[in-house]
């Protein structure tokens, strides 16, 4: 997030940023914990699909 913001203050705002979760394991607390944790960042916005562990 650090280098995010850090482009973002440089170049004025862009580049818009998108973060997708991979590799996450379906039904566990820690990937709803993460999604709530990084919903809450204004630098960058959380895409809906995850890609799941198989």
């Amino acid at each position: 997030m650090r280098l995010i913001i850090q482009a973002q203050s440089v170049r004025g705002g862009a580049p818009i940023a998108a973060i997708f979760i991979s590799r996450a394991v379906k039904g566990t607390k820690l990937l709803g914990e993460a999604i709530a944790l990084l919903s809450k960042s204004k630098e960058a916005t959380v895409l809906k699909t995850v890609v799941h562990q198989k």
